[in-house]
C-alpha cells in the first residue's frame, strides 16, 4: 500500500509548543506632553509624536484598536483687527498613512475653537508584516494679517493601543490524497483542526511537522 504524508510548516513569530498556532495580543499605553504655540514668540508650529511598532517574519492580518483622550484649541483674541489664523490637531497613523484626525482652525466669524476632553476609539484591519501606530499632536499658524494674538494647544491625556495578529500555517499533502483545509492558513484561536484524506490504492502513514508545531491529537478512522 503506498503511503499518503501531509506536510505542515509554521510560519510564526515564535516557536509554539503545540499545533496550538495561536493569536496573539500586543498592547502599548500612554499619554503626549501638552505642546502650545504663541503668535507673539515667533514660532511657526510645533508637533510632537509616540511611535510604536512591531515586525512579523511573514505578512498576516493584523487587527488594531485605538483609544484616545484629548484636548485642542484654537484662539485668535484680535481675529477683526489682525488675523493669524491658528491651528491644532492630533492625529492617528497606521503605517504612515493618517487613518484619523481631529483639527480646529479660527477664522474671522471663529476665533475661538476647542475641542475639550474629547475621546474617540479608531479599529480597522490590515495585511502587511509591520505595523506602526503613530500618536501625534500639532499646532501651527498662518500670519494673514500679521497678527500677533494668537494661541493654539493640543494635549492627548492618554491613549492605548491594542493589537492582535494570528500564526501562518502552510498544509500541504504529498502524492496520493489531499488535506483540508490546506495551503496558507491565518490561524485566529488555540488551534488548527486538519483532515486528511487519502486517494483509492493509498493509506495515510503520518503528519510530518516543522516549524515548532506539534500534533495535539492524531486519530485515523476507516
Amino acid at each position: 500500500m503506498k503511503k499518503l504524508v501531509v506536510v505542515a510548516l509554521l510560519l510564526a513569530l515564535i516557536a509554539i509548543t503545540q499545533i496550538s498556532a495561536s493569536t496573539h495580543k500586543t498592547s502599548w499605553s500612554g499619554g503626549l506632553t501638552r505642546i502650545e504655540l504663541y503668535t507673539y514668540k515667533g514660532e511657526p508650529s510645533k508637533s510632537l509624536l509616540k511611535r510604536h511598532k512591531i515586525t512579523l517574519p511573514s505578512p498576516r492580518t493584523i487587527r488594531y484598536r485605538v483609544r484616545i483622550h484629548y484636548s485642542i484649541g484654537a484662539f485668535d483674541f484680535l481675529a477683526d483687527i489682525a488675523p493669524c489664523w491658528a491651528h491644532s490637531e492630533v492625529f492617528v497613523s497606521i503605517n504612515g498613512r493618517v487613518i484619523w484626525k481631529d483639527e480646529v482652525s479660527t477664522s474671522n466669524y471663529r476665533p475661538f475653537v476647542e475641542h475639550w476632553r474629547f475621546s474617540r476609539i479608531v479599529s480597522g484591519t490590515i495585511v502587511a508584516s509591520s505595523l506602526t501606530v503613530v500618536i501625534g499632536e500639532k499646532v501651527w499658524f498662518e500670519k494673514y494679517g500679521g497678527g500677533t494674538s494668537g494661541y493654539a494647544y493640543a494635549h492627548v491625556y492618554d491613549y492605548s493601543i491594542k493589537v492582535e495578529y494570528p500564526d501562518v500555517v502552510q498544509v500541504s499533502a504529498s502524492e496520493g490524497g489531499a488535506v483540508s483545509p490546506s495551503g496558507r492558513l491565518e490561524v485566529w484561536g488555540s488551534y488548527l483542526a486538519v483532515k486528511a484524506a487519502p486517494s483509492p490504492g493509498y493509506e495515510f502513514e503520518e503528519w510530518e511537522v516543522s516549524g515548532g508545531i506539534t500534533v495535539l491529537d492524531s486519530s485515523a478512522s476507516g
